[in-house]
């Protein structure tokens, strides 16, 4: 049965970001897994664990709840399309722009009035051989920055120059093709230069993350009623 509508959630003036935990009690886990398409179901199903299956619905489901927020339709009718670079849009007209990122059970969704956007997330993880990744994939002054660390700062700072790397690279939608931390100075909190803007995120204790959009600076707002989206019968917002 389609869900009762409540009106939308307007569109944002910057960027609203989105961190929302696949932790979720049965019964609104169960609700996010139906609301699932068949080709994502489709999808889930060729993945030989069950637990990541799982985890793929939920994080589906959750995705499709926020967004129907904005079109002010239910979950299950939430058109998603695919560009060619692999990047993920809205097939209705006017709709927002999104972009989507999972690390270890947090799913993180920024959301855009229209301009291009990429978000990335990582779950700090200190065995990470951070010396091998970084000679190469990294900038010359990324790696040296790094270099330059204690071994316990080494992980959450090459995890933080990745997720800039990849929120970029989503952003522009032509994948991980390197040759960006040139313009990204390793200690910045935010960087802009031209047409994209960089800003890191502090997601949760654990993770580190990066949003990258094509504008200029712009206000990011975190929802506080992201909960509520994940409803069938969403409460006016």
């Amino acid at each position: 049965m389609p869900a009762t509508m409540h009106r939308p959630i307007a569109r944002p003036r910057g960027v609203d970001l989105w961190f929302v935990p696949l932790a979720q009690p049965a019964a609104r886990a169960a609700r996010l897994v139906a609301a699932c398409s068949a080709r994502e179901r489709e999808r889930a199903a060729r993945m030989p664990v069950a637990g990541r299956r799982r985890e793929f619905l939920l994080g589906r489901g959750i995705v499709r709840s926020v967004l129907g927020a904005y079109l002010g339709v239910a979950p299950c009718e939430v058109e998603i399309a695919v560009g060619a670079g692999g990047k993920p849009f809205l097939v209705a007209a006017g709709a927002p722009a999104f972009n989507v990122s999972h690390s270890h059970g947090l799913t993180a969704i920024a959301v855009t009035g229209g301009f291009p956007v990429g978000v990335d997330l990582e779950r700090i993880d200190p065995r990470l051989d951070v010396g091998a990744i970084a000679r190469r994939f990294l900038a010359v002054d990324e790696a040296a920055h790094l270099a330059r660390l204690d071994a316990a700062e080494r992980a959450t700072a090459f995890l933080r120059l990745w997720t800039r790397r990849e929120a970029c690279a989503k952003a522009s939608g032509a994948g991980f093709t390197g040759g960006l931390g040139a313009t990204l100075a390793p200690t910045a909190e935010t960087a802009h230069d031209g047409p994209r803007t960089v800003v890191d995120l502090h997601p949760a204790a654990g993770y580190v993350g990066a949003l990258a959009y094509s504008a200029s600076p712009a206000p990011v707002h975190t929802p506080d009623h992201a909960l509520a989206c994940l409803e069938t019968e969403r409460p006016s917002l």
